[in-house]
């Protein structure tokens, strides 16, 4: 993409029609539809990728937490096998 110009409130901008579709989320321009005058929304796409990588201590936390609940739940489970190995409560 290039800058072409500017205005009172930003700039104007070119890209081909590849670079808007991968903008858009396409892989492809076969999927593209856009006219002018049509806004593309950036601030808010760049808002959904950012905040998972600026979230990643507390998904790490989350994803620790759950690998430990697995765990207790298989003990949990070896025991009762071990008590009854056909997994029967009675």
């Amino acid at each position: 993409m290039k800058v072409i110009g500017r205005t009172k409130e930003g700039y104007i901008m070119e890209g081909s029609s590849h670079e808007i579709a991968n903008l858009l989320g396409f892989s492809s321009t076969y999927d593209l539809n856009v006219a002018v005058g049509d806004e593309i929304h950036v601030s808010e796409m760049f808002r959904r990728l950012h905040s998972p990588s600026a979230q990643q201590g507390v998904l790490d936390a989350i994803a620790r937490k759950l690998r430990e609940a697995a765990g207790l739940t298989t003990e949990g489970l070896s025991l009762l096998q071990a008590v009854d190995p056909k997994g029967k409560t009675e």
